[in-house]
């Protein structure tokens, strides 16, 4: 495996990120990601919130586990009344 060592940064121009017009954007060694054995260099954490991201996520996983959690202890006439109410339809309606 090659090592990758940026003594100075790279410029590039980079996408707009808002409406502005593009810009060249540094890329230093901070930028530097490695991934199943390759490296790459990205400007993804500058412009993505990614732990914000990966924290919303787990909350959402979190959220289905427990709604799944639910439902297997649900009883299927609470369950077909619940999707029922959900799509504002009678549950007769259901298959």
């Amino acid at each position: 495996m090659t090592a990758i060592i940026i003594a100075d940064p790279i410029s590039v121009i980079g996408l707009p990120i808002s409406n502005e017009d593009s810009s060249e954007i540094e890329l230093t060694d901070e930028d530097r990601v490695e991934y199943d054995e390759q490296t790459y260099l990205t400007i993804a954490d500058r412009v993505l919130d990614l732990d914000g991201i990966e924290d919303r996520i787990e909350t959402l996983e979190a959220m289905l586990r427990e709604v799944v959690d639910e439902a297997e202890a649900a009883s299927e006439a609470d369950l077909r009344a619940t999707v029922a109410a959900a799509l504002d339809i009678d549950d007769e309606r259901l298959p």
